[in-house]
């Protein structure tokens, strides 16, 4: 299955698929795991108001949030208790179904490492959609 990787070349999809906490309260979180598609990411995160981080089935210390600043949207993931690194997503203005599925690619690609492998020479980690 070709995928389109962060800047818009194709790429082959080798990760195995992810499932996030998707569930919409409190009383749902890390008991209602779907897998992690551009559309049940976005429909997820607006059913919650972007309240609850992003959690990822099995990858306990991983939390990502998408925030609106002043010069627009951010996708900012870490993981816990390692050395806080946190990695920056500059989405833009407006978030359209195309950068949803680059979303979905970069948290894939922060679980598998490889944003570090390619991206580890950003002393900012900090990427931007085009």
């Amino acid at each position: 299955m070709e995928k389109k990787n962060l800047n818009g070349q194709n790429s082959v999809a080798t990760s195995a698929t992810l499932y996030f906490d998707c569930g919409l309260n409190s009383s749902e979180r890390h008991i209602v795991y779907d897998d992690l598609t551009p559309e049940k990411l976005s429909t997820w995160f607006k059913a919650t108001k972007y309240r609850f981080p992003l959690q990822i089935m099995g990858q306990d210390d991983l939390l990502g949030w998408i925030l609106k600043e002043e010069d627009g949207y951010f996708l900012r993931i870490l993981r816990r208790g390692q050395d806080n690194t946190v990695w920056n997503l500059r989405i833009g203005k407006s978030i359209t179904k195309n950068r949803w599925y680059a979303i979905t690619k970069f948290v894939g690609d922060y679980v598998s490492g490889s944003l570090d492998e390619n991206y580890g020479w950003s002393k900012s980690h900090m990427l931007a959609l085009a």
